[in-house]
């Protein structure tokens, strides 16, 4: 459950620490107050979207502290619930904290933000999917009312996500085979139209065989053999000058004799001078081999220049034909080949994707069939538990029903092959219509009650806030709509903004909302109300700015009937 939650510098909020308990915690204050801010600032830590305007004037960053315990007095689903949470903690990598998970929120003026868990820093995405896990808020007129969202409802209610996770996978793997089938055709039909075209393109190419990076290779070969002659006369003069007028290895070889007469009169001076001589030899014939190969490597074929501008002209002529550089030629050899073995091989690869396709879409209608299943029975279950919501909520007259359809094949999707709508008639004999087009105010208001309440009953979420769901009804409605969330929070810690005192007088909990001028400006404040306050701000709500008696009386009626009713009360 929420356990606490503060706030520094968010719009006209200053400074605001707040302790919570289970039960029904009510907030009330006059329109403006700040009610709103504190819905955005807790918004905020569970990481959902927010803007720079949130950041109070004057201020760098605005930052949300909330805290969520891990037990309380409310039944062993919390603990369970709280399983999840902590696994998306691990996967992450993140250190626990058995007491429970600290979200933080800052937002600098900038528009950046930062989050934190259990003040290790996180992703904002990762803050979000654990807010999800923690706690959900509604708002009057919220995402129930939008047809294309009552489906994920009904399998919230139905818990299918593991089913709708397999059902995705079977269906983009489906998708997938498909759009890889007709791809496949129209590949062939586009190569079938000018398949003689692309069968003598390929054997041109194969014919020229193309070598990797053969057009460099044969440039420097070229300009080698531009050359030759300037080449061939250095290498003559080198040769030259090793052995003309004087032969280097004749001369080298008189002095070796000379090492040997030398030898008897200084044996070690003859040894050293003979070993020095032997390395000289060994230098000058690997010198002579490199020259001859040198020479070896210009000489070449006389012809040899007309074949290598033979060959790039046909390489060229070719890069022209097909519209790629030379150096992509052997690449182009390839991707020709594939095109003729697409033709070559056309039937067999369409008969494996007709197989594929069939396996993948039996796969997607088997789990699509079976979700169908659950979400009839489930609809019925979903449908009869807000019926059972309504007599107590004073509409005792409507009818609610969830419609599950089939849709055309074109139409199915990740999410199965339903199409699920809320219906509602408001009187009897009155024709079922979508839930989005009933009557609105206090009638829409109890209808969207009633379908909260019985979500939650299948609900693992451990606290829910709602954000004057009351709005537009008073009176003995009002009581029965505080009847109801009272019942509610006593499996599940519920937060209510409202201004009905019928409402109101349920709390377990009562928090004013006001404005006060703080330092030439206003601040929005909040104080836990104690019994007295609480009877005051009840009063104040039956009868404005000026209390009288019989309002203090009728509040105190209130409060008395709201206390009987919880005493006699079981968990919903």
């Amino acid at each position: 459950m929420l356990a606490q939650l503060s706030i520094r510098n968010v719009v006209l909020i200053d400074t605001i620490d707040l302790q919570f308990r289970a039960g029904l915690n009510i907030f009330t204050g006059e329109t403006g107050a700040g009610k709103s801010m504190l819905l955005d600032s807790l918004a905020l830590a569970l990481g959902i979207r927010a803007d720079s305007s949130l950041v109070s004037h004057n201020q760098s960053k605005a930052s949300v502290c909330a805290g969520f315990e891990f037990t309380s007095h409310l039944d062993h689903q919390t603990a369970v619930h709280f399983a999840e949470p902590l696994n998306i903690l691990q996967s992450a990598g993140l250190e626990l904290d058995s007491d429970g998970l600290l979200l933080r929120r800052e937002l600098l003026n900038s528009g950046r933000s930062r989050a934190f868990v259990n003040d290790q820093p996180v992703s904002i995405k990762l803050l979000k999917s654990l807010g999800e896990w923690l706690l959900e808020i509604h708002g009057q007129f919220d995402r129930m009312l939008e047809p294309s969202y009552h489906i994920e409802l009904l399998d919230q209610y139905s818990r299918l996500r593991q089913h709708r996770k397999e059902l995705s996978k079977a269906y983009v793997k489906w998708q997938q085979t498909q759009a890889a089938r007709e791809k496949l055709l129209a590949q062939f039909q586009q190569l079938k139209n000018d398949e003689e075209y692309f069968r003598h393109m390929l054997q041109e190419l194969q014919q020229l065989a193309p070598e990797p990076n053969e057009e460099e290779l044969l440039l420097e070969e070229r300009q080698l053999h531009l050359q030759t002659d300037k080449l061939t006369t250095i290498y003559k003069r080198i040769n030259e000058s090793l052995f003309e007028p004087s032969d280097v290895r004749k001369a080298l070889a008189q002095a070796e004799k000379e090492a040997v007469r030398l030898e008897p009169l200084q044996p070690e001076s003859a040894q050293i001078l003979r070993e020095a001589l032997q390395r000289v030899f060994a230098e000058f014939d690997e010198l002579t081999e490199v020259i001859a190969s040198q020479q070896s490597s210009i000489a070449g074929s006389p012809h040899r220049l007309e074949e290598i501008d033979d060959r790039l002209h046909l390489l060229r002529e070719q890069a022209r034909k097909h519209r790629v550089p030379v150096t992509e030629l052997p690449q182009q050899l390839e991707r020709m080949q594939e095109k003729i073995k697409l033709l070559d091989d056309f039937e067999e690869r369409l008969a494996a994707l007709d197989r594929e396709e069939t396996s993948t879409k039996q796969a997607y209608t088997k789990l699509a069939e079976e979700i169908s299943i659950q979400r009839e029975k489930q609809g019925k279950m979903l449908s009869e538990s807000v019926m059972s919501e309504l007599p107590p909520l004073k509409l005792g007259n409507a009818h609610f029903h969830v419609a599950v359809e089939k849709k055309n094949e074109t139409d199915w999707s990740a999410t199965g092959w339903d199409k699920v709508c809320f219906q509602v008639s408001m009187n009897p004999g009155q024709q079922l219509s979508e839930l989005h087009k009933t009557a609105s105010g206090g009638e829409r208001s109890r209808l969207m009650l009633a379908l909260k309440v019985a979500l939650a009953s299948k609900s693992k979420l451990p606290t829910i806030l709602f954000d004057e769901i009351d709005s537009g009804v008073g009176g003995a409605v009002a009581e029965a709509i505080g009847q109801r969330l009272k019942k509610l929070s006593k499996n599940m810690q519920v937060f209510v903004i409202t201004h009905s005192p019928q409402v109101a007088s349920f709390a377990d909990q009562h928090y004013h909302v006001s404005k006060a001028a703080k330092d030439g400006s206003a601040k929005t404040i909040v104080q836990q109300l104690s019994e007295q306050q609480r009877l005051d701000e009840i009063s104040r709500m039956l009868s404005g700015a000026d209390v009288t008696d019989a309002a203090r009386q009728a509040a105190e009626q209130l409060v008395a009937a709201s206390l009987q009713y919880a005493d006699n009360i079981s968990p919903a």
